[in-house]
């Protein structure tokens, strides 16, 4: 793997948090827990987030994964 390639447990988050977004704005839901979208396979740590700041995130063309400061990209 590339560095500038993200983790395959990044990728898998990040659709999990995607999905997560779509389901919380079906439900008519304002904010939501998101998975840390870092490189370590075991982190399970969540992220509160609004459903329009996770939007603002998704609208960026590179979009950077979703992590927890301190946690490895």
């Amino acid at each position: 793997m590339n560095q500038q390639e993200p983790s395959r447990h990044s990728v898998l988050m990040r659709a999990v948090n995607d999905r997560i977004s779509e389901v919380l704005s079906e439900f008519g839901s304002e904010d939501g827990e998101f998975l840390c979208q870092c490189s370590n396979a075991n982190c399970i740590e969540t992220i509160q987030l609004t459903l329009r700041e996770y939007a603002a995130l998704q609208a960026q063309p590179d979009r950077p994964p979703l992590k927890l400061s301190g946690h490895p990209d």
